[in-house]
């Protein structure tokens, strides 16, 4: 199960790592995670939500730009 969360931790490292800091983290896209378990039982993005270098494909939904600022 925790191949299925590799390509979203790298991104959220990525774009925490983007932010600095001694303990580089992005409360908001942590808390956007925990969010989605609650509301879906599962944190893993939908199979059409790709973001990141990271992940899959090109396009991301709208609520990402809430979730990583854009």
């Amino acid at each position: 199960m925790a191949e299925a969360y590799r390509h979203m931790l790298l991104d959220y490292v990525e774009q925490a790592t983007l932010r600095g800091g001694h303990t580089p983290h992005t409360l908001k896209q942590a808390l956007a995670w925990h969010t989605r378990y609650r509301e879906t039982g599962s944190m893993l993005m939908p199979p059409q939500a790709p973001v990141g270098k990271h992940s899959t494909g090109e396009k991301k939904p709208h609520w990402q730009d809430e979730v990583y600022g854009a």
